[in-house]
């Protein structure tokens, strides 16, 4: 993987756990979206036989695409990736929140 976007997919993660950006789903499945000023981040992930393939998506400020990236099985920052994915689905999903719920429920009974 390309160093900057290592350095990117750590500071995605930091900026994700803190709450700092706000990531939003699409209209393609499996599909987040960051957008910001400059441009926008796209994240999605494809099943394969092997396992899932993620593929990181910069687009300029116009909508282009500019360039693309692909992680899977193999590469060594695949568990990178993979966590920014699950922290982002849970937070947009609100799965932390709606478990809390269902627990706080059930104590009460």
């Amino acid at each position: 993987m390309i160093e900057k976007y290592v350095r990117l997919v750590d500071e995605l993660r930091r900026k994700t756990k803190e709450r700092a950006v706000s990531w939003e789903t699409t209209d393609a499945e499996g599909q987040y979206a960051l957008k910001l000023k400059k441009g926008a981040i796209l994240l999605d992930y494809t099943k394969r036989m092997l396992g899932t393939e993620y593929t990181i998506t910069i687009v300029n400020k116009e909508g282009t695409p500019v360039d693309r990236i692909e992680v899977g099985l193999e590469n060594s920052y695949y568990a990178h990736v993979d966590d920014l994915y699950e922290i982002i689905d849970r937070q947009v999903n609100r799965i932390d929140e709606q478990v809390d719920e269902i627990i706080s429920e059930i104590e009460e009974l």
